[in-house]
């Protein structure tokens, strides 16, 4: 995987230079395999093991490089269009006494919606191999 490290610097201050950064990502875990480029054009070549795919990205290595050297991470602000009117996702449930506690379950890939039965609120389920933390409506 590639990751700029100059990208890097959009969410944590980072003190020290390119390649001693990629020598304490490597000893924390993180492997940087291989750099290419300089300043601004930079690239790591990462090897990121399947039980961290929270480091799979930039801000996954960016959240490492803060734990490492003790810095705030900024959070991800994404700049997002105003909303234009109503949404296109309506959610009508045609046959409520079916789903008598309020529960339901957008299946965007059918595009159906589903009434799930609960035995409490905030029950976790597994939806094929999706998490879905569910709030009662």
């Amino acid at each position: 995987m590639k990751i700029s490290p100059h990208w890097l610097r959009d969410f944590v201050d980072l003190p020290v230079d390119y390649a001693r950064l990629a020598d304490e990502l490597t000893l924390a875990g993180i492997a940087v395999e291989g750099i290419s480029g300089e300043g601004d054009n930079t690239v790591f070549e990462m090897e990121i093991t399947t039980n961290r795919p929270d480091a799979m990205n930039h801000y996954g290595v960016a959240r490492e490089a803060s734990a490492l050297y003790d810095l705030p991470l900024r959070p991800i602000e994404p700049k997002l269009p105003p909303l234009q009117g109503k949404s296109e996702v309506t959610i009508d449930i045609q046959e409520p006494e079916l789903c008598p506690v309020s529960y339901t379950h957008l299946d965007v890939y059918k595009r159906q919606i589903q009434c799930l039965r609960l035995l409490a609120e905030g029950e976790t389920y597994l939806l094929g191999s999706v998490f879905w933390m569910l709030v009662k409506a």
